[in-house]
């Protein structure tokens, strides 16, 4: 399975909140939900006041992100980490 395999039902059951069939259809992709939420609610709060957003990530946080895709990807199609799998 690819990492964003089970990306649509997940977005669906978040949708509805079930968010238990949420992290069983792809738990990267709510993890991605919950990282993408927390940066809205912070630039709303800060646009709402005037100020500027930046988003500081460098290069080596990139290469964190892919990484933990990656493994991600790797784990959910091993017989170890068949939970994952959608």
């Amino acid at each position: 399975f690819c990492p964003g395999c089970g990306g649509l039902r997940c977005a669906h059951a978040v949708a509805h909140g079930d968010l238990g069939t949420a992290l069983g259809a792809n738990a990267l992709v709510v993890v991605g939900f919950a990282a993408f939420t927390v940066f809205w609610v912070h630039w709303f709060w800060r646009a709402a006041r005037s100020r500027s957003v930046s988003v500081p990530l460098r290069s080596v946080h990139w290469w964190i992100i892919g990484a933990l895709a990656l493994t991600f990807t790797v784990v959910r199609n091993l017989p170890l980490g068949s939970a994952l799998a959608p």
